[in-house]
């Protein structure tokens, strides 16, 4: 089990600034690394950071923005989407990632479009396991999409069903578990021996607001009993808002609480 940080709350001007828990926490906290190559100096940002990164647990989140899987294969969208994975294995094979993480899609979902955009998506799920197999890189797909903007490809069941067939491993966002009304109880226990990580913040049940763990209507204390239950060493990804972004102190309570919750599973597994 390793506590991490996204840098999804930060762009390319303050992105140095997840330095100080890896600082702090002596290598304890990794990075999930949520890249912003459409920014300039990101780049160059990130390369400087690559000496020290190299030392904590690392993993990269495609960018949402830029990255869309349900692309037809001949469209620009599908280009500049492998040219951005690419970038990410570029730096991910120094740095020693575990993983990208996957959606199958990013986009609104015509319901006349579900089948044909998940056809699509599932075979560039496999191209993309095949371009990161010599590099040690695995594939650990999210259940992504927000059913109140039509985003969500898969329901509850559908992404279970997906996932079990799969080669690939899981990501649980449990803030796209509260804001699409999925069991949360049913979906770790079906998928418990494929989730590796899980994304935490907190909503109010309508949509993704990236709040800290207990600022919402999720019940973190359940997550927490069917975390110990089920999937007792997979990742845990705090993964917040920008406006979080310069309020190290709150996010180093939510660190301290999740390493304190690891030992109280430690003495009970005793």
């Amino acid at each position: 089990m390793c506590v991490m940080i996204s840098t999804s709350m930060y762009h390319s001007d303050n992105f140095k600034n997840v330095l100080n828990y890896v600082e702090k926490y002596k290598g304890r906290v990794g990075v999930e690394i949520f890249p912003r190559f459409d920014e300039g100096e990101f780049e160059k940002v990130l390369k400087e950071c690559v000496p020290f990164l190299k030392n904590v647990p690392v993993s990269f989140h495609e960018p949402s923005f830029e990255i869309e899987h349900t692309a037809d294969i001949h469209s620009n969208e599908y280009k500049k989407t492998i040219h951005r994975l690419s970038s990410m294995i570029k730096y991910g094979s120094v740095m020693g990632c575990r993983y990208i993480v996957y959606h199958h899609n990013n986009c609104v979902v015509p319901l006349d479009k579900k089948e044909e955009m998940l056809k699509v998506s599932q075979d560039n799920l496999h191209e993309v396991s095949q371009l990161l197999l010599p590099y040690g890189i695995s594939v650990a797909v999210e259940n992504a999409g927000i059913a109140a903007n039509n985003t969500m490809l898969l329901n509850e069941n559908e992404f279970i069903s997906f996932c079990r067939e799969s080669v690939c491993n899981v990501v649980i966002d449990i803030g796209h578990i509260n804001a699409n009304g999925w069991d949360l109880r049913n979906v770790m226990l079906s998928l418990k021996n494929k989730i590796i990580s899980y994304h935490i913040h907190n909503n109010y049940g309508k949509s993704d607001e990236h709040n800290r763990i207990f600022d919402g209507t999720f019940d973190f204390n359940e997550f927490i009993k069917y975390y110990r239950e089920f999937t007792p060493n997979a990742d845990l990804v705090l993964e917040y808002k920008e406006e979080m972004a310069e309020r190290e102190n709150e996010i180093c309570e939510d660190i301290d609480f999740l390493f304190e919750m690891a030992a109280e599973n430690k003495r009970a597994l005793a």
